[in-house]
C-alpha cells in the first residue's frame, strides 16, 4: 500500500465520485479508477458501494479512511521533524572575550543567536585581547572578540574543532 494511494483513496472517500476525485487530483478517471481496483485487489476487500452519479464507503472503507488520514498525518509529522532535526543547531559554541567594548555587544548577539538556534549554548571566558589572541590556536576551540586595534581586519576570530560545533 503507497502514501500516494492512500491520498487518492482520501480523495475519492471526500468527493464521492471518482470523476471529481480524479479532477482535483490532476488524474484521469480511468488512472484512478484502476488504482483504487488494484487497493482493493491488494487488501482483498471491497472498500465502495457504487452507485450511479455517488460513492459511499463500506465497513471496511470507513475502516481505511480513518487509518489513512492517521498514516498520512503521521508520514507528514515524520517528514517535517526529519527536514527539522537536519536543520537543527545544536552545541557549545566557546566565546573568549577581550575587550570591553565586545563584552558590551555580546549579551545581545547571544540573545539573538539563541532565539533562532534555542538548543545551542555559550560558554563565555574573559581576558585581555592578547590572552585570548593566544588560546586562538588550531588546538583550542574557542572563539575570540578580538581587540580591533590589533587586528584590524576583523573584529571576530572563529576557530573550529569537531567536539565544538559552531553555527554560521
Amino acid at each position: 500500500m503507497e502514501l500516494r494511494v492512500l491520498h487518492y483513496f482520501l480523495a475519492v472517500a471526500r468527493e464521492e465520485n471518482v470523476t471529481h476525485a480524479a479532477q482535483a487530483l490532476h488524474l484521469s478517471q480511468p488512472t484512478l479508477s484502476r488504482q483504487l481496483a488494484q487497493m482493493e485487489e491488494e487488501l482483498g476487500v471491497r472498500l465502495f458501494e457504487r452507485g450511479k452519479r455517488k460513492i459511499t464507503l463500506t465497513a471496511e472503507g470507513v475502516l481505511l479512511r480513518r487509518r489513512a488520514k492517521e498514516i498520512l498525518e503521521l508520514a507528514g509529522k515524520t517528514e517535517r521533524e526529519l527536514r527539522e532535526q537536519a536543520a537543527d543547531v545544536e552545541g557549545t559554541v566557546a566565546v573568549g572575550c577581550g575587550d570591553l567594548d565586545g563584552m558590551r555587544l555580546l549579551p545581545e548577539l547571544f540573545r539573538s543567536f539563541h532565539a533562532r538556534y534555542p538548543r545551542v549554548q555559550f560558554d563565555l571566558y574573559t581576558a585581555t585581547a592578547d590572552h585570548i589572541l593566544a588560546l586562538a590556536s588550531p588546538h583550542q576551540p574557542q572563539q575570540g572578540t578580538i581587540d580591533s586595534k590589533k587586528c584590524p581586519q576583523t573584529t571576530i576570530f572563529i576557530l573550529n574543532r569537531p567536539s565544538y560545533y559552531c553555527a554560521k
